[in-house]
């Protein structure tokens, strides 16, 4: 007669008791149980008394009461909240504001100005809960508004004739970059058009590493 292991005669892991909390042991273990507690990390005989004897330890009962949804407190009540479609709309359109007239520390006192209680008048400021630093700007323009108007741009030329305007310049810490400015004529504002396309950081400024760089920035 064929004998068949004890986790083969009764599928413990699909237990409606120890669903997802037991599993196969791994063969390292094997010959020290049939069963392993994912919880607890310990290996337990395929016996029903062994695994219920288990499951009534303390430290078995306190690691499963951390998963069970109902005993945990909403994400609410930690301080996280979902921003609403017209709080992004306003930090976009106040990020926006800083890239085109200021510097981005700018954004830090500004904000702080705007969330004063009685830059209004009144106690009823509903910019007080403007959460907007240098951080959190520079992310919205580089991540957001940047490849947006990009992809403007793009579409807005199309396939008509364009220019180039390359320009290699050191900034303070003697790092060097080299801009993109593209000038062409637009159908939609009926009108030639200059606008920055965009910059790379370079180490040379030979003639063939910015042809190299630059057709590789078109590429891209």
């Amino acid at each position: 007669m064929v004998k068949y292991s004890k986790y083969e005669k009764f599928d413990w892991e699909n237990s409606p008791k120890f669903s997802g909390l037991v599993q196969r042991a791994p063969d390292v273990v094997a010959d020290k149980g049939e069963e392993y507690c994912k919880l607890c990390r310990s290996v337990l005989r395929a016996h029903k008394t062994d695994l219920l004897r288990h499951a009534n330890t303390i430290t078995h009962k306190s690691r499963a009461s951390n998963l069970i949804i109902e005993q945990q407190s909403s994400l609410v009540s930690f301080g996280f909240t979902a921003k609403s479609d017209a709080d992004k709309k306003r930090d976009l359109k106040l990020s926006m504001l800083i890239a085109t007239h200021s510097a981005i520390g700018t954004i830090d006192h500004f904000g702080e100005l705007l969330r004063q209680e009685d830059i209004n008048g009144s106690n009823n400021n509903p910019l007080s809960f403007l959460r907007l630093h240098r951080t959190k700007c520079t992310k919205l323009i580089t991540h957001v508004i940047a490849p947006a108007y990009l992809t403007e741009l793009v579409e807005d030329v199309g396939q008509n004739a364009y220019s180039i305007i390359l320009d290699e310049s050191t900034d303070i810490s003697t790092h060097k970059y080299m801009a993109f400015c593209i000038r062409y004529y637009s159908y939609s504002q009926s009108d030639m058009v200059t606008d920055f396309l965009g910059f790379v950081e370079i180490d040379k400024a030979t003639a063939d590493i910015l042809k190299n760089i630059f057709i590789q920035f078109l590429e891209k």
